[in-house]
């Protein structure tokens, strides 16, 4: 997902406003994935098909007590999880 941010430029002839992209950062994956890892409340990414963690972030990393290669080994109706 890519978020700009528009300005409304006049029209010389009164006419429709066009949009004008401003010299803005786009969010990148990169951001988005910084943002995830570095997020301070747990946070995980389910495959809605199997079950399986995709993701997960330091947080949930410090509550649960797995590490990374533990969670992704995991489906979130794991019994080991108090959730689940």
């Amino acid at each position: 997902m890519v978020m700009r941010l528009a300005r409304r430029q006049r029209s010389p002839l009164g006419g429709n406003n066009q949009p004008e992209m401003q010299n803005q950062p786009e969010l990148t994956d990169d951001l988005w994935r910084l943002r995830f890892d570095l997020h301070p409340r747990p946070a995980w990414i389910v495959d809605a098909s199997t079950g399986r963690f995709l993701a997960v972030n330091g947080a949930a990393i410090a509550l649960y007590g797995f590490d990374v290669d533990e969670f992704l080994m995991m489906r979130a109706n794991d019994p080991r999880l108090s959730w689940s």
